[in-house]
């Protein structure tokens, strides 16, 4: 190994010694979760202290990261994250904003039952009440913007789009889409109508 790669190695290692992040196990309460962790994974795997290098490994990653880039975890990883949060540990809130945020597109897209973030899948068909309909409909116009400005579509490829994801026909995710717009029309006039109305009365005074 040349001296080069020497210099580089002990930079590398000194980096690494620098951005450790070392939790005094010996100060925390016995209870506290990442404690608990740290302890019942060391028994099970018959490892001395091989819980607690794994806590402050994550730790580090997670407190030097700028965002979810380059983070290579794994369930296990995260789950040791939900300890350490429990623990009091933190870490950027914009960086558990953006895991959150990736969380709720991905069981959204997968059309997953999770209460906890108040996500159910959407049933076949068109909603049966007007709550449920007028939810729908405004869900139905933010996506069909979405999808034309962020992700390029026209109108018939977000209705296509929408239509598979919903189990509808394209058409009848244009049909519904295309009455909310006339809806939102006609209730603009009316509100426009009504201002104007108020305004003469105001002025009459």
């Amino acid at each position: 190994m040349t001296d080069t790669n020497n210099e580089e190695l002990r930079k590398a290692l000194d980096k690494m010694i620098a951005e450790h992040i070392s939790i005094p196990w010996q100060d925390i309460p016995w209870d506290s979760p990442i404690n608990k962790f740290a302890q019942s994974y060391n028994y099970y795997h018959d490892e001395a202290d091989e819980g607690q290098t794994w806590a402050e490994s994550v730790l580090t990653t997670l407190t030097n990261a700028n965002d979810l880039s380059g983070i290579k975890f794994g369930t296990g990883d995260w789950y040791v994250f939900s300890q350490l949060l429990k623990s009091g540990y933190t870490v950027s809130p914009k960086l558990i904003g953006e895991l959150l945020e990736t969380i709720l597109k991905e069981v959204s897209e997968i059309k997953a039952d999770i209460p906890v973030l108040g996500i159910q899948k959407k049933s076949k068909g068109r909603p049966s009440d007007d709550r449920a309909r007028s939810a729908y409909l405004g869900w139905l116009y933010y996506e069909i913007n979405r999808l034309k400005t962020e992700e390029g579509m026209s109108a018939n490829q977000a209705y296509q789009h929408l239509g598979k994801e919903k189990n509808k026909s394209p058409d009848t995710i244009r049909r519904d889409h295309e009455r909310h717009l006339k809806g939102r029309v006609a209730r603009q006039k009316e509100l426009t109508l009504l201002k104007q109305q108020q305004e003469n009365r105001d002025g009459g005074k």
